[in-house]
């Protein structure tokens, strides 16, 4: 089926780059999850979905070890898709992609596997699933503030100076101990983390609820470190799992089809942000994820949206969301002041 783009043409929307400090890599503005959502989501749609990404222009996926292991039977259902599109359609090459490693096992999650011996198990285990000898960015999924910096770092860069991966940077970190690793890196003459991956979105998190989801939301110190370094943010759970088109429907706070949302990220300042951005898209005739996605466009620091991957809808969301031209007094309507809700 070939992908289609609604209204518009797809000669009007291409992807933009943008270049990470201390890399050689030119990313895409976007990274997208493939990462099934449940069992009913199948090995075919995940190849029909990355077909579709790849006409659009999109060449950066992110995955990790642990996506697929929270269903039964424990398999990284993700890497393992991926890695047999990759063989099928023999075009790896026309990826940049990346892992993540280090996370806990969903099945028992009192096991600490923030080390190097996890690590390494993690990535030799995610590049034969990949089916690929070589990843471009590299994640520490997780931290785990008793592992010394240099463990971490130390086998990381072990790792690229074998060629098992080119750049790698931090995943759910605080900004005190991205600034432990930094140090020690500059000190010792290594590469550091390039990037951090943390969730960044319009909404105003419940933060219990986030934590209690094996997440974290970028706190105002982890703002203050990538605004004052330019240190460039991929901010998951991009699109607030869909928060802004939904919010108003009739079942919302109730129906446990909108249950993740809700759960996350339904407060009174959630609720006002998105009513601002449902004022604007009718303004405008914008679509309401597109505004939501587009101020992820707008901070004062490199900023790489990470999308989730569902339909095509949500690739031409993210392509139209790149172009909006929001103005600093919308970004001013839309972005109500608020504090992240215990």
């Amino acid at each position: 089926m070939p992908l289609r783009y609604d209204e518009h043409d797809k000669e009007d929307l291409e992807m933009k780059h943008i270049t990470i400090p201390g890399t050689s890599l030119s990313f895409p503005r976007v990274a997208a999850s493939f990462a099934p959502p449940s069992t009913d989501y199948t090995e075919t749609e995940t190849y029909y979905l990355l077909d579709a990404y790849l006409e659009a222009g999109g060449v950066f996926l992110d995955t990790a070890n642990v996506y697929g292991r929270w269903f039964p039977g424990g398999k990284p259902l993700n890497e393992l898709w991926m890695g047999r599109y990759f063989a099928r359609r023999k075009n790896r090459h026309k990826f940049l992609l990346d892992s993540k490693g280090g996370a806990f096992d969903p099945w028992n999650k009192g096991v600490v596997r923030v080390n190097a011996p996890c690590i390494r198990a993690d990535l030799e285990n995610s590049l034969s699933n990949l089916k690929t000898d070589y990843l471009d960015y590299y994640w520490v999924h997780v931290d785990c503030p008793q592992t010394p910096v240099e463990e971490i770092l130390e086998v990381l860069n072990e790792e690229k100076k074998a060629g098992k991966i080119r750049h790698f940077g931090c995943s759910n970190w605080s900004a005190q101990r991205i600034e432990q690793a930094q140090n020690y890196a500059a000190r010792h003459h290594l590469e550091g983390f390039t990037a951090n991956q943390s969730m960044k979105n319009l909404a105003c998190p419940n933060l219990q609820a986030v934590w209690d989801d094996g997440m974290t939301y970028i706190s105002s110190e982890l703002e203050k470190l990538h605004r004052e370094k330019a240190f460039p943010l991929f901010a998951y759970t991009a699109a607030a799992r869909g928060y802004f088109s939904l919010f108003d429907q009739p079942a919302f706070l109730s129906s446990d089809v909108y249950r993740s949302p809700r759960t996350l990220f339904e407060n009174p300042t959630t609720r006002k942000r998105a009513q601002a951005v449902r004022k604007l898209a009718n303004e405008t005739g914008w679509d309401p994820s597109q505004i939501a996605l587009a101020y992820l466009y707008h901070q004062p620091y490199p900023t790489v949206p990470v999308i989730g991957v569902q339909s095509v809808r949500d690739i031409c969301n993210v392509l139209v969301a790149m172009e909006l031209p929001l103005t600093p007094n919308m970004i001013c309507q839309i972005a109500q002041r608020g504090e992240a809700q215990p």
